[in-house]
């Protein structure tokens, strides 16, 4: 039973990363179009970063670490609650493209489902290895980490889940899904303008002008 947990924890570290890194990669594609021709070297640059910073240690590498999660979880909460808070998004980004539907399940969404529910749940056994780092009681103490974190997540997903539903966002070129809803929350940065034209482009909470 070791070795199988053990392996669990191996292949749920690489998926982690990966689904991680490509996650982040895309995000910044989404703010740099420049980006998403480098892809690959974006990732390799992140995974060598993250390499550096975990050779110090587990407390060290989740001092560094501290401030872009709490900027991460603040942000996420600052959409929800901005999104939620207007009747329609801010501005649209990215392009419209078709949705061609070829199959209803297959092998790759399988894995794509399995790799993202093992990244989503990467808290948990990272937590649970940093026991030991924790102040005494250190068990109480990483149960209601573990609580908090459970909290966090649920709180995230239903509030991000319930933005995608009300707005109706859709798959588009160029941009994530998290980009979109960021641009609803937040805006663009261009102005009116720059809103009214993703609007135009979408045909998304379009208008007819009358003559």
């Amino acid at each position: 039973m070791s070795l199988l947990a053990a392996a669990g924890l191996v292949v749920d570290y690489v998926l982690t990363v990966t689904v991680s890194l490509a996650a982040g990669a895309a995000s910044l594609a989404s703010s740099f179009p420049w980006v998403g021709s480098h892809l690959l070297v974006t990732c390799l640059t992140g995974l060598a970063l993250l390499t550096v910073v975990n050779l110090w240690g587990v407390a060290e590498s989740a001092r560094v670490l501290m401030l872009p999660n709490l900027l991460f979880v603040v942000s996420m909460f600052g959409i929800i609650v901005l999104g939620l808070l207007r009747s329609h998004p801010v501005a649209v980004v990215g392009s419209a493209q078709p949705v061609h539907v070829t199959e209803t399940l297959g092998l790759l969404l399988l894995l794509k489902a399995f790799s993202s529910g093992c990244s989503a749940l990467t808290g948990v056994e990272a937590i649970a290895n940093g026991v030991p780092t924790f102040r005494t009681p250190r068990v109480k103490r990483a149960q209601r980490t573990e609580l908090m974190l459970g909290a966090l997540l649920g709180l995230m997903l239903i509030g991000l889940a319930a933005l995608i539903r009300r707005d109706h966002v859709a798959p588009r070129g160029g941009v994530t899904v998290l980009a979109q809803l960021t641009a609803g929350a937040y805006g663009t940065g261009s102005g009116t303008a720059g809103c009214a034209e993703g609007r135009r482009g979408t045909g998304a909470h379009h208008r007819p002008r009358r003559p």
